[in-house]
């Protein structure tokens, strides 16, 4: 279905290698060209959103309606395993995904083309996991979204981490029985995926 508020940037991009740090450098250059075409609508809020994760359908409203001039973060959401019959709630979940940001931005904090260096732009300097108390600390404090409105989606093939690891990562550590009791008591927080929770988050 097409939508007018859609845009598709297209671009020929090479295939990145099966390599953690060309899958970063390929995922880093897209997340540009999609910022500067949203310079060409700034201000605008912006958000970057993984390929695999959901959102509520509430979310867009919400964050127009309330208009907070400083932009937004999702404390609470989910985790699903792709294919999976429940899930399970996540606290403090802007630390855990990185679609997690929704950050009002000006044209000077969005780069003007692809070449050029965005190392100093907050979208791209700061880390999903530090994003809230840095912007914090630069005075312009995000708002917390007070529903659970994202999903953080796992084993889909389309996130980096879910097949790849830094080299420092690689080393296979076996878990202790803490780890065991930890995913028992998890497995007892988990919702099932209802109607509700589908029409929400996956339009069905």
């Amino acid at each position: 279905m097409e939508d007018p508020r859609l845009i598709v940037v297209r671009k020929p991009f090479p295939e990145p290698k099966q390599d953690w740090v060309d899958q970063h450098r390929d995922k880093y250059e897209k997340i540009c060209a999609a910022l500067v075409e949203a310079r060409k609508h700034s201000p605008c809020y912006v958000m970057k959103l993984d390929g695999d994760d959901l959102v509520s359908n509430r979310l867009a409203a919400y964050v127009h309606e309330q208009a907070n001039p400083n932009g937004y973060y999702i404390p609470k959401g989910y985790l699903w395993r792709d294919g999976g019959r429940t899930l399970m709630p996540l606290d403090n979940f802007h630390v855990a995904c990185g679609s997690s940001n929704i950050v009002y931005a000006n044209s000077e904090e969005l780069p003007s083309s692809a070449g050029v260096d965005f190392s100093h732009l907050p979208l791209l300097r700061f880390g999903h996991h530090v994003t809230v108390e840095s912007y914090a600390s630069m005075g312009r404090p995000l708002q917390a979204i007070p529903f659970r409105a994202a999903i953080y989606r796992q084993a889909s093939g389309e996130n980096i981490s879910g097949f790849l690891q830094p080299r420092e990562a690689s080393r296979y550590k076996k878990p202790n029985w803490k780890f065991y009791v930890g995913l028992l008591l998890e497995q007892r927080k988990r919702h099932l995926l209802t109607a509700g929770l589908k029409r929400e988050f996956f339009g069905l």
